[in-house]
């Protein structure tokens, strides 16, 4: 929360568009590769204060290109890059030999979606009177922690 309102929210709903995207469509490989020096990721989400310690509790992990599974990467089109290239991955349960927890990881990504939904419309609610959409107002003098983790 010691981010600017405005960096914050938009962590808030890249993130949540990241994970809402993971539950509409869990198979979809695209939402859960992440190439670290993305600049389109690093522009919305990559170099926001928290991101990273966030995607990691919600079940990314970094890896590199030659941790990652067989053939992963050529299914997306990264043929390219080199073998200690940084990703940031989140493994999908086999659905067929432990679907309930499958199931499980699934509901934990809508949950956390839902989460992030509902703070980003809280944060939206209190700074859209702000001057430049809360660029250069603290976080923490809109939406109070306690807030945020009720």
């Amino acid at each position: 929360l010691a981010a600017p309102a405005g960096s914050y929210r938009a962590a808030v709903e890249g993130l949540q568009r990241m994970l809402g995207a993971i539950a509409a469509e869990p198979e979809d490989l695209r939402w859960r590769v992440i190439r670290a020096t993305n600049e389109e990721f690093q522009e919305t989400l990559g170099r926001r204060p928290g991101v990273r310690p966030f995607l990691r509790c919600v079940g990314f992990e970094a890896r590199s290109r030659e941790s990652l599974p067989q053939g992963l990467l050529a299914s997306l089109g990264l043929t390219s890059g080199s073998a200690t290239e940084r990703f940031y991955y989140m493994q999908e349960p086999n659905m067929m030999e432990a679907y309930e927890a499958w199931v499980a990881w699934l509901e934990r990504i809508k949950e956390i979606a839902s989460f992030l939904e509902t703070l980003g419309r809280l944060t939206f609610q209190r700074i859209a009177h702000l001057g430049q959409h809360g660029a250069d107002v603290p976080a923490r003098t809109v939406i109070a922690g306690s807030e945020v983790f009720q």
